[in-house]
């Protein structure tokens, strides 16, 4: 599989805040291949920070009845003191769990909270639902250290109400501050086109 890598700049002595909740819905039936299969493309990261470095590395495309989009997110500290920022959810995310602005009842969440879980249903892999992001946590992350962690693009079944996401262009997008300053946000949108 080709792998391709996309490169964002960030800044930051961070703290993120943003919460999703998904859950599950109607079970489909009778979905054409076309229907079912659907291709992660055109993903473009922001560039517009400072002291992050971001790097994202899609590590698989399709998104089938039993496969959905995988891409790492690495980032770096390429500041000159220690980054700290908040998220709710697990520890250590470096872009945390949440959904895409568009809507289309897809979720982004870490793989190892996503395959274990793909539910048997007709048209494209889904969850049953994703947690909210209700759990406090704070990375810290020294000068020139890195953190990578590899994330799914999932559909949650209560949201999705066709057998697959829309194909259509997504954004996501994450705000990062301190707590007294908002340093700005980094994120990416991505195209899902039919294979």
């Amino acid at each position: 599989m080709n792998r391709r890598k996309f490169l964002a700049v960030g800044s930051v002595a961070l703290l993120p805040s943003m919460a999703g909740c998904l859950g599950n819905a109607n079970p489909f039936s009778g979905a054409s291949d076309d229907e079912t299969s659907l291709v992660l493309t055109d993903l473009r990261a922001d560039d517009d920070l400072s002291v992050l470095s971001f790097e994202i590395d899609v590590v698989q495309e399709q998104f089938t009845e039993t496969e959905v989009p995988l891409f790492d997110i690495a980032v770096e500290n390429t500041g000159d003191n220690i980054a700290r920022w908040s998220t709710r959810g697990i520890r250590d995310l470096i872009f945390p769990r949440t959904y895409t602005e568009q809507g289309g009842g897809l979720s982004i969440a870490l793989e190892r909270e996503v395959t274990p879980f793909l539910m048997d249903a007709d048209g494209c892999a889904r969850i049953d639902w994703v947690d909210r992001d209700d759990i406090h946590e704070e990375t810290t992350l020294e000068v020139g250290e890195t953190l990578e962690q590899r994330y799914a693009l999932v559909g949650a079944d209560e949201w999705l109400e066709e057998p697959c996401p829309p194909a259509d262009t997504y954004r996501t997008e994450y705000p990062y501050s301190h707590p007294d300053d908002e340093l700005g946000t980094w994120g990416f949108e991505f195209a899902l086109e039919r294979a």
